[in-house]
């Protein structure tokens, strides 16, 4: 059995990769939008919206309080958490998708964290929001690239989406392409296509009219979608998920991915959660959040996965702008407290977010771990037979096409030439600072003696990563594409 360390930097939690997939956890992971480090209340003792079952989460897990999401915005950090790679290093990589627009940033072929799993036999699901890209193309077959009203118009709904979540890794697919309550385009996507494609224009009149409201485009609505009832559909399905697999499948490890559209604006809470706090329309929605979050580990309680599944919560980026200013003026509420700043902002408030993790048995309740960590490091962190710690100094073997040949000496600490440490310990940080030019790819030729891959078993587990693709040290002058590190991968894992 292998036993690795979910990066220091990624909360100290364990994840063994055993050999069997049946033994392998299940993966949960919630992905909250737009909710701020402060809209907690286990991370500000101020805030006006009690959040119970978040609070449960961090009692029977582990808090981080020094997480950060890839970008301050939606698309850039949902590509970070699906590929491992910062989105500033794609083409358009800063793009933040609205209705019908595309193509999906995922370029064809990259792996993924569903891809990754799904290779180690899990079942992978995606519920909710997208938001990464996607092409939909018009009746003559042609990809659509504009936007709008019109562009949604003129997509041929019966032909198949490109670019989605079934082409990057998903077994199954059901949400939207952009943000479910406010775009161009207000439509379920089931698989790869619209079952109930949109035929009117949105009427606002009787949607709620309040501050928190006014983030909410004119499109066109198919007949069964609700504004205000969006993420109680999105619970549904993912129970639905549940529930099929643990019956079906109830061998196989399972990666769920539950993407909401709470808490970004407009702050329409279903209505069974329309006046149940005191913090109006968007303490509501931040109720609402939590609520779902209870129900979701309540279903793997239910089904006797509880145990065997690690829970993971994090949010996109900080709180929006209008949020912010209208819940300190009218609640006393801060969602970004204790830092300067909101969504789109450099600062803290922008990009420091909640995140969570519980795996009853392995990780300890009620810790806290200060380690800075980001949404980017996730698919490290829960790769099976991906994901390599080391202690500096150490022994590494060079892999020669799966061969180890003879082990070399990592450097003892030596001065880093960004100033940040030492050089080889950036080399290996999960945390994307590194040495050499931070706006381009790392070198590795100052830190002479790193190798390019390690065999487990030859390793001290504890606290660094070797993180495929980004943070494996070479020998001097070599380099590893992403290609030959993936064979040399495979022929271990074999």
């Amino acid at each position: 059995m292998l036993k690795t360390i979910l990066a220091a930097a990624l909360l100290g939690l364990i994840l063994s990769a055993h050999s069997h997939a049946a033994e392998r956890p299940n993966i949960l992971f919630i992905l909250a939008d737009d909710l701020g480090y402060g809209d907690v209340s286990c991370y500000n003792d101020r805030a006006k919206v009690p959040t119970p079952n978040l609070d449960r989460l961090a009692r029977e897990g582990m808090r981080s309080t020094d997480a950060h999401s890839p970008a301050t915005v939606c698309t850039p950090s949902r590509y970070s958490l699906m590929t491992g790679q910062m989105a500033f290093r794609v083409p358009n990589g800063g793009t933040v998708f609205e209705g019908v627009g595309g193509p999906s940033l995922i370029a064809a072929g990259r792996l993924t964290l569903p891809a990754m799993l799904r290779a180690k036999s899990y079942a992978t699901a995606c519920v909710g929001k997208w938001h990464v890209g996607l092409t939909f193309f018009d009746k003559d077959g042609q990809p659509i690239r504009t936007n709008g009203v019109e562009a949604v118009r003129r997509v041929d709904f019966s032909r198949r989406i490109e670019g989605g979540p079934l082409d990057h890794g998903f077994d199954r697919f059901f949400g939207t392409a952009c943000c479910p309550a406010t775009d161009f385009l207000y439509a379920f996507i089931d698989g790869d296509r619209i079952p109930v494609p949109p035929t009117r224009m949105l009427d606002k009149s009787k949607l709620p009219k309040h501050p928190y409201a006014f983030d909410n485009r004119a499109g066109l609505i198919a007949t069964d979608y609700d504004l205000e009832e969006l993420d109680m559909v999105f619970l549904k399905k993912s129970r639905e998920f549940l529930e099929q697999h643990t019956k079906s499948h109830p061998e196989k490890p399972f990666f769920l991915l539950h993407s909401m559209n709470a808490v970004h604006l407009p702050s329409f809470a279903s209505k069974q959660f329309q006046g149940s706090t005191k913090a109006g329309p968007h303490g509501d929605f931040i109720h609402e959040l939590d609520h779902i979050v209870g129900e979701l580990m309540n279903t793997l309680e239910r089904l006797g996965l509880a145990n065997k599944t690690v829970v993971m919560f994090s949010s996109d980026n900080g709180p929006e702008t209008t949020s912010i200013v209208h819940m300190r003026a009218d609640y006393d509420h801060d969602g970004a407290r204790p830092w300067r700043g909101m969504k789109r902002d450099q600062w803290e408030g922008g990009h420091r977010v909640p995140f969570l993790v519980r795996w009853p048995g392995q990780v300890k309740p009620g810790t806290t771990s200060a380690q800075l960590t980001s949404l980017t490091d996730v698919m490290v962190a829960v790769g099976p037979n991906m994901f390599y710690t080391v202690t500096l100094p150490c022994t590494l073997w060079f892999l020669d096409k799966g061969k180890a040949a003879s082990p070399c000496k990592t450097p003892s600490p030596q001065p880093s030439p960004t100033g940040r440490g030492s050089a080889a310990a950036e080399l290996l940080s999960p945390t994307g600072r590194r040495a050499g030019d931070e706006g381009s790819p790392p070198t590795y030729r100052d830190v002479p003696g790193l190798c390019k891959a390690a065999k487990i078993e030859e390793i001290a587990a504890n606290g660094w990563s070797l993180n495929p693709g980004r943070y494996v040290g070479v020998a001097a002058g070599e380099a590893v594409s992403d290609e030959d590190f993936k064979e040399q991968l495979e022929t271990l894992n074999e």
